[in-house]
């Protein structure tokens, strides 16, 4: 995005970001402690926080669903795949 002068602004807003990111986040910090601040605004804070550190990043692409994430279908198939671990085979 470039403004009239042609100057990168979404540049320019990332570069300044990245400058000021740690006064920022020492400030976020002090406010989701003071107890002046809403619960609910202070909540929000602190999951923007975590999701800007990357700890809502999903980097466990591995992981198996949990029960209570899986459809119906996925259940039913996940319930096959245990039976089936659990049969005797004809090497066992």
């Amino acid at each position: 995005m470039t403004n009239r002068r042609g100057v990168d602004t979404k540049r320019q807003v990332k570069d300044l970001l990245q400058t000021e990111l740690p006064k920022v986040y020492r400030i976020a910090l002090d406010l989701v402690q003071d107890k002046r601040v809403a619960p609910s605004a202070r909540a929000k804070l602190i999951s923007d926080l975590f999701r800007a550190a990357g700890l809502y990043a999903d980097t466990d692409d591995d992981r198996q669903k949990e029960p209570h994430e899986m459809t119906a279908g996925e259940l039913e198939q996940a319930i096959r795949d245990l039976e089936g671990k659990t049969r005797p085979t004809l090497f066992d």
